[in-house]
């Protein structure tokens, strides 16, 4: 965050836009030493462990979006040899088991090679999109946090049900492991209904969740669910328009670049910010 303000003191022509790119490497060199210098393996329940660093293994892989989107906007306007760093960084994001991180992670993915470009190249980004995607199913530790044996052998036909009465309904849906997310869910859903307009007020989710329900992780593991409960509707509907205004932003910002140095920034820009809205 440092080096970032002192870079906008500094850059303030068009021509010292490399100031940018070079405060990035070294904010990012910086991180990946302290980075690396953490990593250990997390065991999550069960047998399944994943990479993690001092600031566990979800936020390592968040932590990766960025660098990852810098990797793959130099791939889409510089060339092919940006392509092996933003495997690593898929690499390592995969690694963390980071369910949500690796979905994100392969739509970036697809959305870095489908831009601006044709019709056979988009199709060419759906594929690589789709291979990556079998790739990462196949791999056995994330695949068991995506879908556990039991949950894999119950009957498919079943989309969605909800199991138990009062505070102790859940959400479940077949053949796919929540990780108790379904309870958190279900539950914030009820009680953001009961005031939908303004909602119950910031951090009331939390309270909700840690006091009434006694829950072991207080939190709804879902930032437009937790919003919606706290701020209902009008909270909600703000979130989504500065989203959406921030999205339309930067592509047009994208557009008007002239270098390619400006392009590939703002693109890295706009896959970050689409990657933290999936995350």
């Amino acid at each position: 965050l440092v080096v970032g303000l002192v870079t906008l003191r500094i850059a303030y022509r068009p021509g010292q836009i490399q100031y940018l790119r070079g405060a990035l490497s070294f904010a990012f060199g910086l991180a990946a030493v302290v980075g690396v210098a953490s990593i250990r393996w997390l065991t999550f329940s069960g047998d399944t462990a994943g990479l993690s660093g001092a600031i566990g293994n979800r936020p390592f892989a968040i932590f990766l979006v960025p660098i990852y989107a810098l990797a793959l906007a130099g791939w889409r306007t510089r060339g092919p040899a940006y392509a092996l760093i933003a495997a690593g960084a898929f690499a390592f994001i995969v690694l963390t088991l980071s369910r949500t991180v690796s979905a994100t992670a392969i739509i970036l993915a697809a959305l870095a090679l489908m831009w601006n470009a044709s019709w056979a190249q988009r199709i060419q980004g759906m594929i690589v999109a789709a291979l990556l995607a079998a790739l990462v199913f196949s791999f056995e530790p994330l695949r068991e946090r995506f879908i556990t044996g039991e949950r894999f052998r119950q009957s498919r036909s079943e989309t969605t049900l909800v199991t138990g009465e009062g505070r102790s309904a859940q959400l479940n849906v077949s053949g796919v492991s929540l990780s108790g997310r379904g309870l958190l869910w279900l539950q914030t859903w009820r009680h953001a209904m009961q005031a939908p307009l303004t909602g119950h007020g910031t951090g009331s989710a939390e309270v909700y969740l840690g006091t009434e329900l006694q829950t072991v992780t207080a939190q709804p593991h879902n930032d437009y669910l937790r919003v919606f409960h706290d701020s209902g509707i009008i909270g909600l509907v703000t979130l989504l328009v500065a989203a959406i205004a921030g999205v339309f932003s930067l592509r047009r910002l994208q557009h008007r670049s002239r270098s390619v140095l400006a392009r590939e920034l703002t693109l890295a820009a706009f896959l970050t910010w689409i990657g933290y809205l999936l995350i």
